[in-house]
């Protein structure tokens, strides 16, 4: 799952990189517009209406039965948007039947993207990251406060999330960074090593992205 503490930080767009970098690859990826409070995932994609009736939320909520996976732009890629936006976001990500579709989606594909909502306080988040293998955090310098990573990482904990990892945005390329500021975020946050090839993938997805881990 891909998320930020805050809104506007690039989590979507980084979610669409990685699913398309995976797909082109090879990998059978579905990428999944779990942030059911503000999605994003429909207009990147140009999805009408937000996959209308037959998106993530109606299918959840149990007005349809009828999953709708719609084509990506490239063969290996299909996406869930996020359908209407429901009154109770929080217990539809918690339900049995999220747990099932995810089971099954991982019968089928190599890979399972969630675009998640931001953690802005909200409890999306702490539901979403108990259903998930890991979590990729997306932060931006000069925006993203050490008081933010250290609460999202104690909301995390909490429940017994695994962080894998965070993606640093919105780097100016033409600043130059001491190893100070890159501590700094590392003291705020505590990283721990993770084997993954996943992120060796993700250094080549933007030129302004530099990845801590």
């Amino acid at each position: 799952m891909i998320t930020s503490t805050t809104p506007s930080e690039g989590k979507t767009t980084l979610a669409v990189n990685l699913a398309m970098s995976f797909a082109v690859a090879g990998e059978k990826v579905v990428l999944i517009d779990s942030d059911l409070r503000k999605p994003r995932i429909h207009k990147v994609f140009n999805i009408p209406n937000g996959g209308n009736g037959n998106g993530l939320s109606s299918f959840l909520a149990g007005v349809t039965d009828r999953m709708q996976l719609c084509g990506g732009e490239t063969e290996n890629l299909r996406i869930i948007p996020s359908g209407p936006i429901p009154p109770n976001p929080v217990e539809l990500l918690a339900s049995k039947r999220f747990k099932r579709l995810l089971k099954q989606l991982a019968e089928k594909y190599d890979r399972i993207i969630l675009d998640g909502p931001p953690h802005h306080g909200f409890a999306d988040i702490l539901v979403l990251s108990q259903q998930v293998g890991g979590i990729v955090l997306v932060s931006s310098i000069g925006e993203t406060s050490r008081e933010a990573l250290r609460h999202f990482k104690k909301g995390i904990n909490n429940v017994n999330g695994v962080i894998l990892g965070c993606i640093v945005n919105k780097v100016n390329t033409a600043k130059r960074y001491g190893y100070r500021s890159y501590y700094r975020y590392y003291q705020a946050y505590d990283y721990k090593s993770a084997d993954s090839s996943d992120f060796a993938k993700l250094q080549d997805e933007s030129k302004s992205s530099k990845m801590l881990i």
